[in-house]
């Protein structure tokens, strides 16, 4: 048994070494370039996660910290920026009404930089019960060829 738990202490160990942690970051007061760009934009609470990619490819590590008002934060350290779907909805759930803070840093070169952070807004209303949208062929010169669609959302 102590064999197990000291190979488990061992473990636990060099996975939060493999860690890049921000350090000494050069604060640069600008938005930071993501894709898709959700900087400022109003979401509902049952979304999936809001993964985004940093538009200039040269850099070496991505940092995201994502704060909601009501003290829950998720962070991210890696290559690309993907939030666990558990730990998102818990946010979105916990924050429903109010809005998260997300603080981007990127290493690039060996240095650290840090963004202005941006915020994210959750709608206290649920999301729409479907979506009704014309599909229209390009080029239609006829009504005949124009149909309504109506595809409902599943419940989250």
């Amino acid at each position: 048994m102590r064999k197990l738990i000291l190979l488990y202490s061992i473990c636990i160990a060099l996975f939060t070494a493999c860690g890049d942690s921000v350090v000494s970051p050069e604060q640069i007061e600008k938005y930071p370039s993501i894709y898709p760009d959700y900087i400022g934009v109003t979401i509902p609470a049952t979304i999936a996660p809001m993964n985004f990619s940093y538009t200039d490819t040269s850099y070496e590590r991505i940092d995201v910290i994502v704060k909601g008002c009501q003290g829950k934060e998720v962070h991210i350290n890696a290559k690309h920026v993907n939030f666990p779907e558990k730990e998102w909805k818990q946010l979105l759930i916990s924050n429903q009404g109010d809005s998260l803070l997300f603080t981007v840093s990127i290493k690039q070169e060996g240095k650290w930089s840090t963004y202005k952070p941006f915020p994210m807004y959750i709608s206290p209303h649920p999301i729409d019960y479907g979506l009704v949208y014309r599909k229209i062929a390009p080029g239609y010169e006829a009504v005949s060829y124009t149909h309504l669609r109506a595809h409902e959302t599943p419940e989250h």
